[in-house]
This record gives C-alpha cells, structure tokens and sequence, in this order.
C-alpha cells in the first residue's frame, strides 16, 4: 500500500484481484506449457538433402535450447507468482474481513449505561462513529439528557478502548499488505528471463536488424529461404538498405519473394557487370597473341606453335560463345517498340532471375506483382538459358493473345521460366527420365509461390503452361505431395506429366475434385511425343519417339516413365479440356516428322487455335 490506510480506502480495498490476476497466470502458464511442447514440432528442417548444416545450424540448435529453457522457467515462475498471489489474497481479504466487520460492530454498538446500584438505566442508542483514521468518536446528543456527567466519560472511555482495538486490527492489514506486496513485487520479478546464456540483456528487437539478419541468411543460403517471409522482410528495407544487401550479394535478385521491380533492378545491374568482365575476358585472352588471327592458323598446325594457336583459339572460342549468350540475352531484355519507337506499355521486359553460368534465366513481358493475368511457361528438352532469347516470341504470342482474349495490356504477364536445367540426350538427365522433372519441381513450386508473395492487391489468375517435358515439369510440381499456387495448368504436347489421371493434380485453392476443370492439353495430330502412349518410348531428338523394351522398367509407371499423356485415353481428361490444334503436318522445308511438336505457337490464321485458346485460359473466368 502506497499510503497509510484510510476507511475510504479500506471499504474499496478488493483483494479478490489478486485470485483473478493468478487465474490469468496460471492460464499464461498452461499457454507456456503448451508452446514449450510445440516448439519442437515447429522447428522443421527441410528434407531431400538440404537441411541445415554447419554453423548456421550450431547456432539454431543453440537458440532453439535457449528457447527451450527459457520457456521452462518461465512456466515455472509464472505458477509460483501465481500461487503467491492466491495466498495474498487470502491472507489479505481475511484481515481486511476482520477489519470491516469491527468497524461496523462499532457503529453498530447499542449502549445502555445502568447506574452503580442498578436501579436506572441510561439508553445511549448507537453512540460511536469512526473517522476517516479510524479514531472512534462519541456522537454528539449520545449521552442521554438528565444522565450524570459520568455517562458520557464512560462512552469516551469505550471510544478509546474501541480505537485502540480497531487501529490494531487496521495495523495488522497495512503489515500484511507490505509483506505480501513485497512477496507479489519479487515473484513477479522476472528481470532475469530476459538475460541470454551469458547474464547479459538481450539485444533489443530492432526489425530492420532482423530483416536484414533474416535476409542475409537466405541469400547465403544458411537459412532456406520462404518467398512469403523474405517478402515480410523484404518490404522493412530502405532502399539503402536493400542496396547493401545487393553489395553482399549480387545474385539476391534471384530469390523468389523479392518483388519484381526490385528483382529487375538488380538483376540487371549484376547481369550487366558480369556482361562487361565477360567482354573484358574475350580481349584478354586476344591480347595474349595479338599478332594471331582466329581464322588462320600458322603456317605449320603441326609445330608446336600451332597447338598454342589451337589451344587459344578454342579458350577465345569459348569466351565469346559465353559472352554471345548474354549478348543475346541483354537483347531479349530491350524494350519493346512501336513502329514509332516508342516502348509499348505493360510490355516491359523483368530480369526475374538469371545465373552467371548461363544455366538459368527467367524473363517477364509484364510486371506480374501487378497484372490481373499470369502465366509461366516452363519449356522443354535441350531448352537451357541460352534458348530463352530465341523462344520470347513465344512469351509475346502468349501475351498478346492474352490481350486479344480481353486481358489488359497493362494487366498482363508472361514469364519464360528457364529455371530449371532442362533434360539433354547424355547422362541421368534425359528427357525418359523423370529425374530432371523431379528435380526442377520444388524450383517450380517455389516460383509460383513467389509470384503470390510479391504481388499486390487482389490475386491475379496464374496459369502454368508446360511443353514438352515442361509439362512433365509442372505435373510434378503439382502432384506427389506437392501444391502448386496457379489456378489452372495447360500441357502441350506433352510427353506425360507424372499422373494417371488429372484427379491426381494439386493446385492451390482449387479442391481435387475439381481439378480437371482447371486442366488443359494440347497435342498436334503430326506431334509424336504425345501420341506415343500406346508403345513405350524414349523420346529421341526432333521430338521423334524411340521405342523402348518393354520391361525395363524406366519409371514409376512401369514401361511409360512419365505416365500417360495427358491428350491420351488412359488419362481421361474431358474432351472440353482438349485445346483444339490445327494440325501441322510435315514440308519441304520442315520434313522431320517431330516438327510439329514446336509449332502450338503459331500465329498464321488458320493455324493459331492452340495460341488463341492459351489467351482465352491465360485471361480466365470472367470475374
């Protein structure tokens, strides 16, 4: 108590609080209780081979039993500081029971006062009254008229007397309420639960601190990275801020959760960079022998010289392959012109990601963090980075027929995700397999969930679009414990998308049931790769099928390694999913009999119903 006690404070004074306060610690407590036996759970590593490893994992380790501890002790001081203000109450709401009850004993007190020999006696009525300090006073008009002055010393007397008793039952609550106070003071004194391992004040949260700590972890990959987190965290940087974080780590642009204005920005600028020393590289290795010409070897290729020549030709040869594929790439990544040279709106090019090997690149027409409409198409077989520049036409048909279909032109995106590394014809990683799909899925997955992360206001209709075995691509990134965040996914020409049927398909938001409503398939009637469901294949180059022995056992549908074609009988997808095709037929200047396989972009009229149907689905439901 602050100050001494008063009757007015003594009739206010409420120890019940303290029974609520420790009903409201002991509910903290079991919510403690509760997290220290989640927290475990929560803490999740990734699987597939990347969990964490190293310092970044030691240090976890060392929070998450920081963490452990500190919610240990927590529970248990928050029950003791519980239980001491319950018995705080009750020590307190008895003494201040007994106190109360005295004083209205008091004024409630009748008073008859009989003479020494009994013969009269005095009616005084209720005579006392208790001031604001509990001194008990003789009401004035007590003492009966006519009674002898003794009458009313002796109510003074019992005044006193009364005082005296009350003051030292009032005593005793203000001598509890300081020793139980002092009691509730230190149990509630948690001072050392914010001290870390070593005694010393945790550092204060500072959420920029954090967001930079949280973002440094992802771009060095010691901490995985979550589009939907960097997002949060993202968004808490200034710009200079963000600028730092490029300085660190030039490639940061390539994380999924970044937004795509940023994204550009700094891509751009790395990609420009390594463009420059890749140019520099070429002249340093022509500078080694300026006085040698790559187009003519010395007169004697035997000598000795003439294996210097080759040898350098072939690192000089090399160089300029490298650096030609980001020349092309910088090209792909101009403007977009009118016939008056203007750049045509919503059509700008996003450098989303790109890696310096030329493995990866990722190209936007549009700005996906605004457009109402966005499609990704994930190519196929042999399609590396270096392709992406010659397959924009293909992004810009996809737009445009976009836009034709009723799509904004400043609200539309297509992105050519060049993200994965794409099947070959050597090693594990062929297009029969379905390790390159395997492997590229989760890259998808997190792209997709990336664009989400990023974009602004309400959600844009996403579409995925696979060719070839990028459709098997997107099928396993949609299946087999995966959620892919598109609302519809269109398969051209598809060799099998690692599904029987489309009921095994998983997109976010769109129940399973109903999955096939949000599938579409193409396939050209002169495309071998999707109608090869009936023998099992390999499929070769130029998208020509290979038969395959029956028995070997190439995947996990037995002599169909990528499982049925989506446009076949055996996966069962409704006719009104089939995106008509006009059929492309072998020429005179197109003889292979896979030619058709690269022909769903077609523009020609009379030739563009895959093209204009994409548009359509690319537009979505009316809304």
């Amino acid at each position: 108590m602050s100050g001494p006690l008063t009757r007015a404070l003594l009739e206010k004074l409420n120890p019940s609080v303290l029974s609520t306060a420790a009903q409201a610690l002991r509910a903290r407590a079991g919510k403690i209780a509760d997290e220290q036996a989640q927290f475990p759970k929560r803490l999740r590593f990734p699987a597939s081979g990347k969990e964490w490893t190293g310092a970044a994992s030691d240090a976890l380790q060392e929070r998450a039993s920081g963490f452990g501890r500190a919610y240990g002790t927590e529970h248990t001081r928050l029950l003791a500081a519980a239980e001491t203000y319950t018995q705080a109450d009750g020590y307190i709401s008895e003494s201040a029971k007994t106190a109360r009850q005295f004083l209205a004993g008091v004024e409630s007190m009748p008073m008859l006062v009989a003479s020494p020999d009994g013969s009269k006696t005095w009616d005084c009525g209720e005579p006392f009254e208790v001031a604001q300090d509990f001194a008990v006073h003789v009401k004035p008009g007590s003492v009966p008229q006519g009674a002898p002055w003794q009458i009313g010393q002796l109510l003074q007397f019992k005044a006193a007397e009364l005082t005296e008793d009350l003051k030292r039952l009032v005593g005793q609550l203000e001598d509890l309420g300081r020793d139980w106070g002092s009691k509730v003071r230190e149990a509630m004194d948690f001072k050392d639960l914010a001290l870390d391992s070593k005694g010393q004040p945790y550092t204060p949260y500072d959420s920029h601190r954090a967001a930079m700590e949280t973002i440094e972890g992802m771009a060095s990959g010691a901490v995985p990275d979550n589009p939907f987190i960097l997002r949060d965290q993202w968004g808490k940087l200034n710009d200079g801020e963000k600028e730092e974080m490029w300085r660190k780590h030039a490639h940061i642009g390539d994380l999924d959760g970044i937004p795509a204005v940023d994204k550009d920005k700094f891509n751009r600028a790395t990609f420009d960079r390594e463009t420059e020393e890749k140019k520099q590289g070429v002249q340093r290795i022509l500078d080694e022998h300026k006085d040698w010409n790559l187009d003519h070897a010395p007169h004697n290729p035997g000598s000795n010289e003439g294996r210097q020549w080759r040898e350098w030709k072939n690192r000089a040869d090399a160089a300029q392959a490298d650096l030609q594929k980001s020349l092309d790439l910088q090209g792909a990544l101009k403007p977009v012109l009118d016939p008056n040279g203007k750049e045509i709106p919503g059509q700008h090019r996003y450098l989303l990601q790109h890696a310096q090997d030329g493995t990866r690149a990722v190209v936007s027409a549009g700005n996906p963090d605004t457009a109402k409409n966005v499609a990704t198409f994930v190519p196929g077989t042999t399609e590396h980075a270096d392709h992406l520049p010659g397959d924009m036409h293909r992004i810009d048909g996809m737009f445009n027929s976009a836009v034709n279909a009723g799509s904004p032109k400043d609200g539309t995106s297509v992105i050519g995700w060049f993200g994965y590394d794409a099947p070959d014809w050597v090693g594990e990683n062929n297009p029969s397999s379905p390790k390159g799909a395997e492997a590229g899925a989760p890259l998808l997955d997190r792209f997709q969930d990336g664009l989400r992360a990023t974009h602004e206001g309400d959600p844009s209709h996403n579409t995925v679009i696979g060719h070839s075995y990028g459709s098997t691509v997107v099928g396993e990134a949609a299946s087999h414990g995966r959620t892919l965040n598109a609302d519809d996914v269109i398969y051209l020409g598809s060799p099998g998308v690692e599904m029987q049927s489309p009921s095994d398909l998983r997109l976010t938001g769109v129940d399973p049931s109903q999955a096939a409503s949000h599938t579409w398939a193409a396939a050209d009637k002169w495309d071998p790769v999707p109608h090869s469901e009936s023998i099992p294949v390999v499929h070769g180059p130029f998208g020509v099928p290979i038969p395959a022995l029956p028995g070997t056992g190439l995947g996990p549908f037995g002599d169909s390694p990528l499982g049925p074609a989506p446009t076949g009988s055996e996966f069962n997808l409704p006719k009104s999913q089939i995106i008509p095709v006009d059929p492309h037929p072998p020429t005179w200047d197109h003889p292979m009999p896979g030619g058709a396989h690269s022909d769903y972009w077609d523009d020609t009229q009379g030739k563009d119903s895959a093209l204009t149907t994409m548009g359509v689905i690319i537009n979505g439901p009316k809304r």
